[in-house]
């Protein structure tokens, strides 16, 4: 599981919420095929395919694996999302600062 990277995760929720590999390509700035490669990725760290590709027009539909990759993985993502903002807010000066004086 150590080869689970944000942006396989982040792929992997693009793809079920645009329906598509190609629309979800256009969502994160990617080509096709570098999506198509981090789910690749995303499937060999898990070990099992995370999604049914049925091929031609039909859409491709999550495995019970997806499911449970997907469940978890947008909860990381929120986390990262969180962290960002929390750096963010600190460099923009919202961090504590303590004084001590004697």
């Amino acid at each position: 599981m150590s080869n689970v990277e944000l942006r396989h995760l982040a792929a992997l929720a693009a793809i079920v919420e645009e329906g598509s590999f190609g629309r979800a390509a256009a969502r994160l700035g990617y080509t096709q095929s570098t999506v198509s490669q981090q789910i690749a990725a995303l499937e060999r760290a898990v070990d099992g395919p995370v999604f049914e590709r049925p091929g031609g027009p039909r859409p491709v539909r999550l495995t019970p694996l997806g499911s449970v990759v997907l469940d978890q993985g947008r909860a990381l993502l929120a986390k990262a999302e969180a962290l960002a903002d929390a750096v963010d807010r600190f460099k923009a000066g919202d961090g504590r600062i303590d004084i001590g004086t004697f």
